[in-house]
């Protein structure tokens, strides 16, 4: 049930995103140039901690065995766990998978 649950929220997350970003690139082109720009500039900089302005719990997270899958494994079971527990499930959420 927690893999089903995981599996809508990303996708819903997904899609919303998606969408927004469409929909304001299509209004203003200047916007996807800005994007493309960002990215270049983060690439050839580097991308710098002190540029976040977050913590991630995440973040400790680094890659093991000789898959370097079990991280992602990990990030996957937290978020899973979230949606399913009192504190991230919303009531919507089972009625859709």
């Amino acid at each position: 049930m927690n893999q089903r649950v995981y599996n809508y929220r990303l996708t819903r997350a997904r899609q919303m995103v998606e969408c927004t970003f469409g929909i304001l690139a299509n209004k203003w082109q200047i916007f996807k140039a800005c994007c493309v720009l960002h990215n270049f500039v983060r690439k050839k900089d580097g991308i710098r901690v002190n540029d976040e302005l977050y913590e991630s719990p995440m973040q400790s997270c680094h890659p093991t065995g000789t898959r370097a899958k079990i991280c992602g494994l990990k990030i996957r079971d937290y978020f899973a766990n979230y949606f399913t527990s009192p504190e991230g499930s919303r009531p919507w959420q089972y009625d859709k998978i």
